[in-house]
């Protein structure tokens, strides 16, 4: 599959690039959040086969996690690559956002790369454009087109059809569909089984499991239903650039 990447500043390769094709791009992983999440990315990291986990960072106090150390705690982050670690996989799900986003700012600022995971079973068109640090999970679909952005979580049987763009950390959980042409918004968390036909999702927004949205959704605002309708406001959580 060819390299793609997200328009714009600090953009990564899409990292399904083969060695053999040009790229070096095995490295050694912390992954970041001993919860869920991490140990989904664990299990999809080994399937690959692509790089190395050295263990993760958690604040609860323990010794292992899924038969891996648990390195320290999260705000050891900074110090990762004195240990010669030098990627990481953001495994903090979207109930800690203020933590994720101050995570990001963290790896932005410590040089350390964040890699994608993703499942080998997914399937991403080689016209798509995949930022950093995601985690595309097992048969995802990825259309022509689509556009990734940094840091979005995208879980199993998800369809992302052609020409769809995610702004930055966009959650898309299980069993979602996105018809072509649909844009959703920095920090959306869209529920399992959620429809969204041609449509635009503002930031911060919240499409609850099995919603129905057939028109525009406005930034902060919860909504749900066949057809989804607004059921309440959500406070955003200011994003770090």
């Amino acid at each position: 599959m060819a390299a793609q990447s997200v328009a714009g500043a600090g953009a990564l390769q899409h990292d399904r690039i083969l060695p053999e094709e040009g790229g070096n791009l095995f490295v050694k992983v912390a992954i970041l959040g001993a919860g869920g999440l991490g140990k989904v990315m664990l299990e999809a990291i080994q399937a690959e086969g692509k790089h190395s986990v050295a263990g993760f960072l958690d604040d609860q106090v323990r010794d292992q996690f899924c038969a891996l150390p648990i390195l320290g705690p999260l705000a050891s982050l900074a110090g990762l690559r004195r240990r010669k670690i030098s990627g990481v996989a953001l495994a903090i799900g979207d109930r800690f956002l203020k933590v994720r986003l101050d995570l990001i700012a963290t790896i932005w600022s410590s040089g350390l790369r964040a890699i994608n995971v993703v499942h080998p079973t997914a399937w991403i068109s080689p016209s798509s454009r995949l930022g950093q640090g995601l985690y595309i999970g097992p048969h995802v679909v990825i259309h022509a087109g689509a556009s990734i952005a940094d840091y979005c979580v995208i879980w199993s049987g998800s369809v992302i059809e052609h020409d769809v763009r995610l702004d930055e950390n966009v959650f898309v959980a299980s069993s979602v569909s996105l018809a072509g042409y649909t844009e959703v918004g920095r920090d959306t968390f869209v529920g399992i089984g959620a429809v969204l036909m041609r449509s635009r999702i503002g930031e911060s927004a919240t499409i609850a499991a099995g919603s129905l949205v057939t028109k525009d959704v406005t930034a902060k605002t919860v909504v749900m239903g066949c057809p989804a309708r607004a059921v309440g406001r959500k406070r955003a959580v200011a994003y770090h650039s």
